[in-house]
């Protein structure tokens, strides 16, 4: 986290990249080799996906990063295109609309809105 909130500050790549570097050397991992504040943003999300898998970090960093859309989009286009490299079976299809409306926000529940005229 300190790494991408110090990269997203502008100007402080340098000191962003040495903590990224930190995890990665953690890791026995060579240093990143990201220069640019878009390259070492791109890198830690990557770290972040690798680093933390199985956690349930991956949807809220995709959220906060508004990648969302284009990487389960793209998800859901390889799951259609080979079925059964996802375990489908044989003859199972996938909804032609699955991966394509991602919502990433919740409604508003109805009891909720029970308690505010306001909203419909």
């Amino acid at each position: 986290f300190l790494a991408e909130a110090v990269n997203e500050q502008g100007g402080r790549s340098a000191e962003a990249l040495a903590y990224l570097n930190q995890v990665r050397t953690r890791a026995n991992l060579g240093n990143s080799t990201a220069t640019s504040q878009a390259e070492i943003r791109a890198a830690i999300l990557k770290e972040r996906q690798v680093e933390l898998a199985y956690e349930g970090k991956r949807w809220f960093d995709l959220v906060r990063t508004d990648n969302v859309q284009s990487v389960i989009c793209a998800y859901g286009a390889n799951v259609r295109a080979n079925p059964l490299k996802y375990y489908l079976g044989p003859g199972i299809t996938v909804v032609p609309t699955a991966f394509t409306n991602i919502k990433t926000v919740f409604n508003i529940p109805d009891a909720e809105k029970l308690y505010n005229s306001l909203i419909n």
